[in-house]
């Protein structure tokens, strides 16, 4: 590393300091999620999600094309397994700042290619 920062000598002993400073700990418990509390006329998360989802996909009453319905339902069958309601709060996150006017991005990086994080 000296050699390759050689032009920025103390670049090493900086790294080296901030690793010292990093604090090792264990959680306690599992980490606590948000309940995401369902609007009126839905009774679980997985269909308020399906519904928002498809809601996005056929903007302006057209119908989904056929590739990209095929890619949405892939995405779809893989998240539901796991995590609609964090997606529900992701969501509603990313909604309450656009209404307060705040600049965001597409919603939570590690799944941004999925068909329902972009929905």
């Amino acid at each position: 590393m000296r050699k390759i920062f050689s032009d920025i000598p103390e670049a090493v002993e900086n790294v080296a300091e901030l690793v010292a400073k990093i604090e090792k700990y264990k959680l306690d418990h599992p980490p606590v999620m948000p309940e995401f509390e369902l609007p009126e006329g839905y009774t679980d998360k997985d269909g308020y999600l399906r519904h928002l989802t498809y809601r996005v996909q056929k903007r302006d009453g057209a119908s989904l094309r056929q590739n990209r319905q095929k890619g949405l339902t892939l995405s779809w069958k893989q998240l539901q397994r796991w995590i609609p309601g964090y997606f529900l709060i992701v969501q509603d996150f990313l909604k309450a700042a656009r209404e307060m006017g705040v600049s965001v991005g597409p919603g939570r990086g590690s799944a941004a290619g999925s068909a329902v994080a972009f929905a």
